[in-house]
């Protein structure tokens, strides 16, 4: 019996004398297919790695430098430029494209100086708000295909590898001074300085500061027994405190200081809309509301209270005017924008003595932080905010190109104020706040963060 299981086994082997043969024809089939299949598993495997290795940090730097630069003060070109040639210098083996470029349009900049490369960089708005400013960098990379392009039979085949990066310059909403004077011409006595203390004016900036861009010996000017009291001084000139003035710092004081910059500066003056009342210099009485809109020629408040907002409330020429002891009671988030369709035309603020007025700006959205705002069409033409003690503004005063004769009372327990004019003279008692967390206030002087966020 085991003689027979034993032939038998014999048999067997003998039944498949082709097997190694076999075996060998079909590895020479597959050969070539597990040679590409491997190569293609390489070579996807290098897309990787450059397009989440080196790409990837390059588009980043080069997103931050760009957000950096403009952070300075420096051109929105200029800024974009700065992003695109941090990404050339970091391309690695990086070989100049004969006749390459960079070509500016809009807020972007395209740049194909770099073989095989496309870098991308660009202004844009803000991820976290709207408001604040950030820098895209893209950077497109050519590679060449090896064993893929036998696979797809296919001569100098080719991949556009992508990476792409955003990084956001966020403004602090609450900055060491609360009131800005932009003016950076040379004064020379009170007519001609940046910001004037006078005729016993007391004014407490004991929270924050405040900075005078003006150069001269007189770029702040104190005179007529008017009081100062701040926590800080920035002049990029020098001050002057003549009679009997006093000027109280409990903190730095600081002459040639750089230039302050106007936070607001970047946002876009709502356009008018068509008017929500043809009627000339509409005239306002107690118990009406005054809804978002755009308010042609002028608005005025006569008398008794009335209740704006909320929303942005845009008048298209002619005077923000609230008189007569009226009460003007706005809605929280509610931003009053002086402007003109022609451009000649805008008005100023015009708030009485005796007038009260209640304004909390919006904590988000385009006019985020700002309670009043004046096209920088204006000139110098000056608004006047009065009103004893009962002005209470949480939010931004923003008049680029105006004076602004200011005296909102020294006892009003304001929360957050800031005011940013060219001028600015104080000519009775202010007090300004500076609590602004989750106001929407881009702070006056405050550090900016800038961070990747996308």
């Amino acid at each position: 019996m085991s003689q027979e299981v034993f032939a038998s086994s014999k048999n067997r082997k003998a039944a498949f004398p082709g097997n190694r043969g076999t075996v060998a024809v079909m590895m020479a089939v597959c050969a070539p297919l597990l040679l590409v299949t491997v190569g293609l598993g390489i070579e996807a495997s290098g897309w990787v790695v450059n397009q989440q290795g080196w790409m990837q940090r390059t588009a980043d730097m080069a997103a931050i430098a760009g957000a950096l630069a403009y952070n300075t003060g420096v051109s929105s070109q200029t800024a974009v430029t700065e992003a695109a040639y941090v990404a050339e210098v970091n391309i690695p083996g990086a070989a100049a494209r004969a006749g390459g470029t960079r070509s500016w349009s809009g807020q972007t900049l395209t740049d194909n100086v770099v073989a095989n490369s496309v870098i991308t960089t660009g202004i844009v708005s803000g991820v976290k708000a709207a408001s604040d400013v950030a820098v895209s960098a893209q950077i497109q990379y050519t590679v060449p295909l090896f064993l893929s392009a036998l696979a797809m039979k296919e001569t100098n085949a080719s991949l556009t590898l992508s990476a792409t990066a955003t990084a956001e310059n966020v403004p602090g909403q609450t900055g060491s001074s609360c009131v800005l004077a932009l003016d950076g011409s040379t004064s020379t006595g009170a007519s001609t300085s940046g910001t004037e203390f006078e005729n016993g004016a007391t004014v407490d900036l004991s929270q924050c500061g405040i900075h005078v861009n003006a150069l001269g010996p007189d770029a702040l000017y104190l005179t007529g027994g008017a009081t100062l009291k701040a926590n800080s001084v920035k002049v990029s000139g020098n001050y002057s405190v003549n009679n009997g003035a006093i000027m109280t710092v409990t903190g730095a004081t600081t002459t040639g200081a750089t230039p302050g910059v106007n936070p607001y500066a970047s946002v876009a003056i709502p356009t008018p809309a068509t008017c929500t009342s043809s009627n000339t210099n509409l005239s306002f009485i107690a118990g009406q509301n005054i809804p978002a809109g755009t308010y042609c020629n002028g608005l005025t408040v006569n008398y008794g209270t009335v209740t704006m907002g909320p929303g942005v409330v845009i008048i298209d020429g002619g005077d923000f005017h609230p008189t007569g002891g009226s009460t003007v009671n706005a809605a929280n988030g509610t931003t009053i924008v002086l402007t003109g369709s022609s451009g000649s035309n805008v008005g100023t603020s015009q708030i009485d003595n005796g007038v009260t007025v209640n304004l909390v700006a919006p904590t988000t959205g385009p006019t985020a932080g700002i309670a009043i705002i004046q096209d920088p069409r204006a000139g110098t033409a000056t608004s006047k905010m009065a009103g004893g003690a009962s002005v209470n503004i949480t939010g931004a005063l923003v008049f680029p190109s105006s004076v602004v004769d200011f005296s909102n009372g020294s006892t009003n327990n304001s929360v957050c104020t800031e005011l940013v004019a060219f001028q600015i003279v104080f000519t009775g008692g202010a007090k300004f706040g500076n609590n602004c967390a989750g106001t929407g206030t881009s702070g006056i002087d405050a550090t900016t963060t800038t961070s990747l966020v996308q």
